[in-house]
C-alpha cells in the first residue's frame, strides 16, 4: 500500500495503529473504518479526559447524569460509566461525539464563568 505506518498514543497507552494514505484526507485505521485528522483528535481528546477524571468532573459541573450524556450520545449509560471508572475505553463514533459534547459542556462552562465575572463590571459600568 501506498502509506506509512504510525502508532497514536496517549500516555496511557495507544489509541490506534493506523495507515496513512498520503494522498487522501481519511485514514484507514485499527480503530475501525475511514476517521479524518480532527476526529483522531477529538478521539484522544476524549480519552485524556476520562483518564484524568475531567470528563465526569465536566458532567457533574454540567449538572448531567450519565443517562443524560449516554442518551444524547446514543450509548447505555453503563457504557458512560465504565468510561469513566476507566473500565473500558471509548472508540468509535460514540468516543467522538462523547468528545464533542465535552468540548461543548467545557466552553459553555466557561461562558458561565466569564459572565459571573464580568456582571459586576457591567453593572458598575452603568451605574
Amino acid at each position: 500500500m501506498n502509506g506509512e505506518m504510525r502508532t497514536l498514543g496517549t500516555h496511557a497507552g495507544l489509541i490506534c495503529t493506523r495507515m496513512t494514505k498520503l494522498s487522501h484526507d481519511s485514514e484507514s485505521t485499527s480503530c475501525g473504518g475511514a476517521v479524518n485528522r480532527k476526529q483522531l483528535v477529538e478521539l484522544a481528546d476524549a480519552r485524556r479526559l476520562l483518564l484524568t477524571g475531567e470528563g465526569r468532573r465536566i458532567r457533574r459541573a454540567s449538572h448531567l447524569s450519565q443517562a443524560e450524556v449516554a442518551a444524547q450520545i446514543g450509548v447505555s449509560p453503563a457504557t458512560i460509566s465504565r468510561w469513566e471508572s476507566s473500565t473500558r475505553r471509548p472508540v468509535g463514533k460514540p468516543a467522538i461525539a462523547y468528545a464533542r459534547l465535552l468540548s461543548d459542556l467545557r466552553a459553555r462552562q466557561a461562558l458561565a464563568e466569564l459572565d459571573t465575572f464580568l456582571g459586576p463590571l457591567r453593572e458598575r459600568a452603568q451605574a
